[in-house]
């Protein structure tokens, strides 16, 4: 018998939110380039309909390519220190497995808050200049 993940969340994504800072600092450097994409990693979609085992080594390897990829920071927020599968879209929070930087596997299933977005403009309420750099590449300076 193979166990399958709960239906697909609306987001099939690894978040990393657990980073050195919860609130970016800088704070404009999270509203230009967006909150989701800094604290966000796409995964394969093969993640959702692949047995535990097989989940869990894809799951790996994506958390293992950007740790890497990321030098472990995350801009604005900091040294990364876990990594959760969302598996579970939820009223106030999202359910998903914990990972460690290696990419494995840390406990059962557990609540996960959805990261707020920072919003950047010229007035209260004006929100033109939020993501205005979405599309511009990251790169992290050694």
């Amino acid at each position: 018998m193979r166990a399958r993940l709960p239906t697909r969340p609306h987001s099939s994504r690894i978040c990393a939110p657990k980073t050195a800072r919860t609130i970016p600092e800088p704070i404009f450097i999270a509203a230009l380039l967006g909150t989701a994409r800094l604290r966000h990693v796409e995964v394969s979609s093969e993640v959702w309909n692949a047995s535990a085992d097989n989940r869990d080594r894809l799951v790996k390897r994506a958390i293992q390519d950007h740790y890497g990829e990321r030098d472990g920071y995350v801009p604005a927020f900091g040294a990364i220190v876990s990594y959760t599968l969302v598996t579970t879209p939820g009223y106030l929070a999202d359910y998903g497995f914990p990972f460690d930087t290696k990419g494995d596997r840390m406990g059962s299933i557990r609540p996960v808050e959805r990261v707020g977005e920072a919003v950047l403009g010229t007035k209260r309420g004006d929100t033109r200049l939020t993501g205005l750099f979405r599309d511009t590449p990251i790169v992290i300076l050694t």
